[in-house]
């Protein structure tokens, strides 16, 4: 501290040191010297999303844990102290350890009985999220992806069962989980009912979104799939007014029904 309310700047401690050049370099550098542990605890919040529920840590601890960062094994084994949920100890500490950090912070949740924490910002999120190996990321992303299937409390779409009243909340999330689990035919069907949802509700520049990250994913067997997200994607252009993309999209979906002998459609 410097004189009254201001910092003075002590030249001859900083020299030689390197100091980051942008904000991405400083939250970097504050990663850095977290314990491996906690890192991996961070990372495996990134996983889940921007916000993420202290169920799915406890879900990825239980299933998925193995050591990834030169942790020992106390810190990781459900063998542990276990707090009053019955959790493992050590995810409520250092949860609380990176809530004082103010690497995250609590949020209101939508899911009901659900701690629910957030990133401070999407710097923060990204930087936790670049230093985890694909292998890594694939392997957590099955994990959140069946967690948030059970809160859902609805049937697998790809066994052609509706979406739950519960399983529109997520849609999105299990959309981007299943791609990064491996599963883009199921990314597909979740970015489609996403679309029908937002339809529904009257946002049809989200309704966009999710057709167009549907129709990237769908895989070349998924011909109905593909044909019911070309027919939306023409409806809804025709709804904003660009009547060319609607006429081609429409023309492609009536030559894969005319395949597949669709005479409804």
């Amino acid at each position: 501290p410097g004189v009254g309310n201001r910092w003075a700047l002590d030249e001859s401690k900083v020299q030689g040191k390197d100091v980051p050049d942008t904000l991405e370099g400083v939250i970097h550098a504050r990663l850095s010297e977290l314990l491996p542990a906690e890192r991996e605890l961070l990372g495996q919040a990134a996983v889940i999303g921007r916000e993420f529920w202290f169920g799915t840590l406890v879900a990825i601890a239980r299933q998925g844990s193995e050591p990834l960062t030169g942790a020992t094994a106390d810190t990781l084994d459900w063998d542990g102290p276990l707090d009053e949920r019955g959790a493992p100890a050590r995810i409520r500490a250092t949860l609380g350890k990176l809530v004082a950090q103010r690497v995250i912070e609590t949020r209101t949740s939508r899911i009901r009985g659900e701690e629910c924490f957030g990133f401070r910002s999407g710097a923060h999120w990204q930087a936790a999220l670049e230093a985890l190996p694909a292998t890594t990321l694939q392997r957590w992303h099955r994990i959140v992806l069946a967690w948030l299937e059970l809160q859902s409390d609805a049937p697998d779409p790809m066994d052609g069962g509706g979406a739950g009243q519960g399983r529109g909340l997520y849609l999105r999330e299990l959309a981007r989980h299943a791609e990064g689990a491996g599963q883009p035919a199921l990314a597909s069907v979740y970015h489609l009912r996403a679309a029908r949802l937002a339809l529904a509700e009257g946002h049809s520049r989200a309704a966009l979104g999710s057709l167009d990250e549907a129709l990237r994913l769908v895989q070349p067997d998924q011909l109905a799939t593909r044909l019911r997200i070309l027919f939306e994607l023409g409806e809804v252009h025709a709804l904003a007014g660009t009547t060319e993309l609607a006429v081609d999209y429409f023309h492609d979906a009536l030559a894969l029904a005319w395949r597949l002998g669709d005479r409804k459609t």
